[in-house]
C-alpha cells in the first residue's frame, strides 16, 4: 500500500502533498510532460534502491548534476522543477 503512494501522485498530477507545498513537480525531462506509470515505477525503484546502494551518493548527485536531478530522475527520465 505505501509503495503506491508516490506513484500515485506522480501520475495523478505530479505533485506529493509534500511537492505541492513547496510548488514544484515531477515531469518527464524530454518534454515536461506527464508522468507515466512506468516511470514512476522506474522512479520509485530507483528512489527506495538505486540512490542508496553506494554511500547515498545518488542523493548526492543533486549537487552534482547541472540540472539538480538525483539518480532516480535520471533512471526513470524525470525532473522536478517548479509548478508554473
Amino acid at each position: 500500500m505505501i509503495l503506491g503512494y508516490f506513484p500515485y501522485f506522480w501520475v495523478k498530477g505530479g505533485q506529493t502533498p509534500g511537492l505541492k507545498l513547496f510548488g514544484m513537480r515531477v515531469v518527464r525531462d524530454r518534454d515536461g510532460g506527464p508522468v507515466g506509470l512506468g516511470s514512476a515505477l522506474l522512479r520509485l525503484f530507483g528512489l527506495y534502491v538505486v540512490d542508496g546502494l553506494v554511500l547515498y551518493i545518488g542523493f548526492i548527485w543533486i549537487f552534482i548534476d547541472k540540472r539538480n536531478r538525483c539518480w532516480h530522475d535520471l533512471i526513470a527520465g524525470t525532473v522536478v522543477v517548479k509548478r508554473a
